[in-house]
């Protein structure tokens, strides 16, 4: 399932937006090379996250780019999205694995625990997140991760891996140079007044 799009930014939907802002910032982000689009969204009825991840899911589509749904692997499915991420307090990976089937893609976020990352990639997951990096108005109860143990924690594992959290366009190549696979930002995307050109961010060569 275009596993090899697992590379560069990972842009991460925020809750407050409206529906057409929404489309149309996903459209210019695609439109700037971003190749994947994680819809979280804390806020909406199931109704209406239907509706809208079949909307972004056609657009990513319309860009050869990849959805992943936050938390919900039922929408996941329902929508046939190209994959889901997972939180510890949300169903194992291999229970997800049994719904999904083998080809999408699973992600599981492991804060700053190589040992949760390790057993995700045991039960076979596609990639691991680590965070948050940085100080995040998205989350409560934010567990940490520092950029000295995501370096480390990227050297020992072997799947893909994404760091999350706090990180914007001024600290992304700070947490590039973790060696981390993809770098997820939300605010520091899709709540500038304008989507940001990213030529210096997005990798060419996959």
């Amino acid at each position: 399932m275009k596993k090899n799009l697992l590379t560069g930014i990972y842009a991460i939907t925020p809750d407050n937006l409206k529906k057409e802002e929404l489309y149309k910032k996903v459209h210019k982000l695609l439109k700037n090379g971003v190749r994947i689009i994680q819809y979280r969204d804390k806020l909406r009825s199931v109704k209406d996250k239907l509706i809208i991840s079949k909307q972004l899911k056609t657009i990513c589509q319309s860009f050869d780019s990849l959805l992943i749904i936050n938390d919900d692997i039922h929408i996941a499915k329902k929508i046939n999205a190209h994959g889901v991420h997972l939180g510890q307090k949300d169903i194992s990976c291999n229970e997800a694995r049994n719904i999904l089937g083998s080809d999408p893609i699973i992600g599981i976020s492991c804060q700053n625990n190589l040992e949760l990352a390790l057993r995700a990639q045991h039960e076979g997951a596609d990639y691991v997140a680590f965070g948050s990096i940085f100080k995040t108005s998205t989350k409560k109860d934010v567990v940490y991760c520092s950029l000295e143990d995501l370096k480390d924690f990227v050297k020992k594992i072997e799947i893909s891996s994404v760091a999350i959290g706090g990180i914007n366009l001024s600290s992304f190549h700070e947490v590039k140079r973790s060696g981390v696979d993809m770098i997820a930002m939300s605010s520091g995307l899709f709540l500038q007044k304008e989507i940001p050109e990213l030529e210096l961010f997005i990798e060419r060569d996959n």
